[in-house]
C-alpha cells in the first residue's frame, strides 16, 4: 500500500530502466487543448498544455513530472508492435491504478486505435478510491458506493455535496471532477466547486484550497483546469492584471464552445451557460464592465443555438442585470435589443423590474402598464408570467395578470382554475385570507350553479379530487380569516369542514392543534387525526422512500404538532438530500431543528430559506419568530444570572 498519487520508488526505477523512449500526450475532449489540436500527430510527439492552463507553482513538483513521464512511456508501449510489450504495459498500468488515471484519460481518443482501445479498457478496470480516511462520516456514507451508482444517482450525490456547508465537500467534488468516468459529471462537479469558491462570501483565506489542490493531483482534464484557473483568480498571491484574468477564463470558455460545436457528447449548452455565468461574475468582480455586454450577447446566441428564441436568452441577460445591479449594462442591452423588448411582454416586465430597483418608480410603472396592455402573446401564458413577477418581488403586477386570466376564461377552465389557485396561495401568504377564500369560492359556486355540470365534474375522479382539495383549501383560508378576527368559533367550524373534505392537509391539522379555546375532547380528536395521518404518510414513505414531498409533509406535520420529532428531523434531512436548494424544505428543516431544541440551527436554516425565496412572506415571518425566540431566551438567561 503506498501513498495516494505517488508511484512506488521501486516501480519508478524499473520503469526508467525498461523504457528509455520519449512520452506522448494526445489531446481529447477531456484534455486542456481544444479537441482536434493534436489529432494526427506522430506517436512520439508530445503536446504541451496551453500556457494559461499549465498548473501554477504548487500544483506539481519535479518528482511528479518524472513520474508522469514514466507513466507516459508505458502508455506509449500500449501501441507497440510487439504483443508482449503491449501486454506488459497494460499490466503495469493496471497495477499503477489511479496514479495512471490522468495520463490514460488523455489518450482515450488517441489516433492509434490500439492505444485508445487499451487505455479505455484499463480505465474501465481501474478501481478509484472514492472514500478517503479523512472524509467526514456523512461523506464517507455517500461516497462508499459512488463508483457503482448510475450517472443519475452520481449526479444526485454531486448535488448533495454541493449543498454542504462543510468545506470537505469541495475537496470531494474536486475528486469527482478528476476521476469520474463521465466527462459531463466531471464538469458538473467542477462547476459546483467554482460556484462555491467564487461566491461573494468565499475568499482564498476562508477556503481550504490545499485540500482541493491535493484532490486535483496532476490531472489535465478540462474540468480540473477550470477549477485551477478559478483558484488562481481567488488567490491574492497570483492575482494579476484584471483584463488578463478575464481573458484567461475567456479562452477556457472558447475551448468549450468549440467543443460544443463539434456535437461532442462530453459537454452541452447548460454547462457552457454555467461557464458564461461565472465569466459574468468574474467580469463584475474585477470591474471589467466593458466585457459584460459581450458575454451576455454570447449567452443570447447560446440560447438561439439550443433552439430557443433570442427572447429567452435576453430574459436570462436581464435577470442577471436585475440580480447583479449592473445598471450601465442595461442601457446598452436596451439600445441594442429595443425592438425585441418592446414587442415582448416578459422582457418589458423585466426592464420595468430593473427600473423599479433603480428607484425609477414612475418609469417602472409605465413599462409595466405597457407590458400588461401589450396585445401580443397568448393569454394562458400570463399564468406563468405572473409567477415570475412574484419571484421578482412585484406581486401587484402578478395579481393583475392572474385576475386578467380569471376574467378572460370560463371559471372551470384549466387556465382560470390555475390562476385562482395560484393567486389565492399568494394572497394567503400576504395575509389576505378572505380574498383568497372568496377566489376559490367562485369555483365551487360555478359548479353548483349547474346540476348537470356538477354531476359531470363529480363523475371524473381526477376533477373530483381537484375540486375536493380546492374546497378544503377554501375552508382553511376562511378559518385563517376567522382567526385573524379573533373568531375562534368560526375558525373551528371552517377547520372542521376543511378536514372532513381533505383530512391529510398538514396546515389544517396544525391549525386545529393550535386552535385557541379548544376543549379536551376536540384536542384528543385532533391528536388522533394527526396520528392516523402520520401513519398513512409513513406507509407511503416506506413504499416511496425517495418521494421528497411525502418526507417533507410528514416532517412539517410532526414538527409543528406532536410525535417523533427526531424522525421528523431525519425525514427532513432526507428530503434535502434530493432537493438541497428547495426553500420550503429548508423551512421544514428549520422547524424540525427548533422542535428538537436546536434554535440556533433553526435560525441558520431559516435564513438560508428566506434568502433563496425572499418573495415568500411566510419564510420571513418564521425567521422573525425564531429571532424573537432567541432574543427572549438570551434575556431570560441575563435576568437569571
Amino acid at each position: 500500500m503506498h501513498t495516494r498519487g505517488c508511484v512506488p520508488t521501486t516501480v519508478c526505477c524499473l520503469l526508467m530502466l525498461f523504457c528509455p523512449w520519449s512520452g506522448v500526450r494526445c489531446a481529447s475532449d477531456e484534455g486542456l487543448a481544444v479537441r482536434g489540436d493534436s489529432a494526427g500527430l506522430p506517436l512520439g510527439q508530445r503536446v504541451k498544455p496551453p500556457a494559461e492552463t499549465t498548473p501554477r507553482e504548487g500544483f506539481a513538483t519535479a518528482d511528479s513530472h518524472a513520474e508522469v513521464q514514466t507513466i507516459e512511456r508505458w502508455i506509449e508501449l500500449l501501441g507497440s508492435g510487439q504483443y508482449a510489450l503491449r501486454q506488459r504495459a497494460e499490466s503495469v498500468l493496471l497495477q499503477l491504478g489511479a496514479d495512471a488515471f490522468d495520463q490514460l484519460k488523455l489518450v482515450e481518443h488517441h489516433p492509434d486505435l490500439e492505444v485508445a482501445t487499451r487505455a479505455r479498457y484499463i480505465l474501465g478496470q481501474m478501481k478509484i478510491e472514492w472514500v478517503h480516511a479523512e472524509d467526514p462520516a456523512s461523506i464517507r456514507q455517500w461516497m462508499a458506493h459512488y463508483g457503482e451508482l448510475s450517472e443519475a444517482n452520481r449526479l444526485d450525490c454531486i448535488a448533495r455535496l454541493a449543498a454542504l456547508d462543510d468545506p470537505h465537500g469541495l475537496g470531494v467534488l474536486g475528486r469527482i471532477a478528476r476521476f469520474d468516468p463521465s466527462p459531463l459529471l466531471s464538469r458538473e462537479a467542477a462547476l459546483d466547486v467554482i460556484r462555491k469558491i467564487s461566491s461573494a462570501e468565499a475568499t482564498a483565506a476562508a477556503l481550504d484550497t490545499r485540500s482541493i489542490v491535493q484532490e486535483l493531483g496532476r490531472s489535465h482534464r478540462r474540468a480540473v483546469a477550470w477549477i485551477r484557473t478559478c483558484l488562481g483568480q481567488r488567490d491574492p498571491d497570483h492575482l494579476g492584471d484584471s483584463a488578463a484574468e478575464v481573458a484567461r477564463w475567456t479562452r477556457l470558455v472558447d475551448a468549450e464552445m468549440q467543443l460544443l460545436g463539434t456535437q461532442s457528447t462530453t459537454t452541452d449548452e447548460e454547462i457552457v451557460l454555467k461557464l458564461l455565468h461565472h465569466q459574468l461574475d468574474l467580469c463584475q468582480r474585477l470591474q471589467q464592465s466593458g466585457a459584460l455586454v459581450e458575454v451576455l450577447e454570447r449567452v443570447i446566441n447560446l440560447y438561439v443555438r439550443a433552439g430557443e428564441s433570442s427572447a429567452s436568452g435576453l430574459a436570462y441577460a436581464l435577470d442577471w442585470v436585475l440580480q447583479s445591479e449592473q445598471w450601465q449594462v442595461l442601457d446598452r442591452l436596451v439600445a441594442k435589443y429595443d425592438a425585441a423588448i418592446k414587442t415582448h411582454r416578459e422582457l418589458l416586465y423585466r426592464v420595468a423590474a430593473i427600473r423599479a430597483k433603480q428607484g425609477q418608480n414612475e418609469r417602472a410603472t409605465e413599462l409595466a402598464n405597457r407590458a400588461f396592455h401589450l396585445e401580443t402573446g397568448d393569454v394562458e401564458d400570463r399564468n406563468g408570467l405572473a409567477s415570475q413577477l412574484v419571484e421578482m418581488d412585484h406581486f401587484d403586477w402578478a395579481e393583475r395578470e392572474w385576475r386578467f386570466v380569471t376574467q378572460s376564461f370560463p371559471v372551470l377552465s384549466d387556465e382560470a382554475m390555475t390562476a385562482r389557485t395560484d393567486l389565492s396561495m399568494w394572497l394567503h401568504d400576504r395575509l389576505r385570507y378572505l380574498e383568497a377564500a372568496k377566489l376559490l369560492q367562485e369555483i365551487e359556486d360555478e359548479i353548483r350553479a349547474d346540476p348537470q355540470q356538477e354531476k359531470q365534474v363529480l363523475k371524473d375522479p381526477q376533477q373530483r379530487f381537484q375540486i375536493t382539495v380546492t374546497s378544503a383549501r377554501k375552508e382553511y383560508y376562511f378559518a385563517c380569516h376567522a382567526e385573524s378576527q379573533g373568531d375562534y368559533v368560526g375558525q373551528r367550524a371552517h377547520l372542521s369542514k376543511a378536514v372532513d373534505r381533505y383530512e391529510i392537509d398538514a396546515d389544517v391539522l396544525i391549525a386545529m392543534y393550535r386552535l385557541k379555546g379548544a376543549d379536551k375532547a376536540y384536542r384528543q380528536e385532533t391528536l388522533k387525526r394527526i396520528k392516523n395521518v402520520s401513519m398513512v404518510l409513513s406507509q407511503q414513505i416506506r413504499e416511496y422512500p425517495k418521494n421528497t414531498s411525502l418526507l417533507n409533509h410528514w416532517a412539517w406535520l410532526i414538527a409543528n404538532t406532536e410525535g417523533d420529532t427526531r424522525q421528523a428531523l431525519a425525514y427532513s434531512r432526507a428530503s434535502l438530500k434530493w432537493q438541497p436548494e428547495e426553500a420550503s424544505f429548508l423551512d421544514t428543516y428549520a422547524r424540525c431543528l427548533y422542535a428538537t431544541g436546536d434554535l440556533e440551527g433553526a435560525l441558520k436554516q431559516q435564513r438560508k430559506a428566506a434568502q433563496l425565496d425572499p418573495h415568500v412572506h411566510a419564510l420571513k415571518r418564521q425567521l422573525a419568530f425564531f429571532e424573537q425566540e432567541l432574543a427572549s431566551r438570551k434575556q431570560q438567561r441575563e435576568n437569571s444570572s
